[in-house]
């Protein structure tokens, strides 16, 4: 998770319908420019090489965990809608391409392989 906090400006962030190495790309509406969300790099626009401030992630637990600890949750449902799971995403991981001409610099793995990464501190 980033800051949304740069030079003393609130960025404000929206879904840029891209992936890189099969991670969203977000961009920010204050300078147009694409960030990676694995690493909080500008990599594309006015920011293009900036990097957002990295904050401390909150608590992850399994939603059974969850209701244990906290009864009085409660949940929003929109009546008569069910939440049917699509690919939005089905051909760009069929296809070769990056986006918007971005290529991953590290060759060790094709192109949108899927990788599981961890940071051990």
């Amino acid at each position: 998770m980033y800051g949304r906090e740069y030079q003393g400006k609130t960025l404000s962030f929206e879904p840029s319908g891209g992936l890189m190495n099969s991670s969203l790309v977000m961009q920010d509406r204050e300078t147009d420019s694409y960030w990676s969300i694995m690493t909080g790099d500008a990599i594309g626009g006015k920011m293009k090489g900036e990097k957002l401030k990295e904050l401390p992630v909150g608590v992850k637990m399994k939603w059974k965990d969850w209701i244990k600890k906290h009864p009085n949750t409660l949940v929003l449902s929109v009546q008569g809608r069910e939440d049917v799971p699509r690919n939005v995403y089905r051909d760009y991981f069929r296809s070769g391409r990056g986006f918007r001409g971005i290529k991953a610099k590290d060759k060790r793995l094709k192109t949108k392989e899927p990788i599981f990464a961890f940071q051990l501190k």
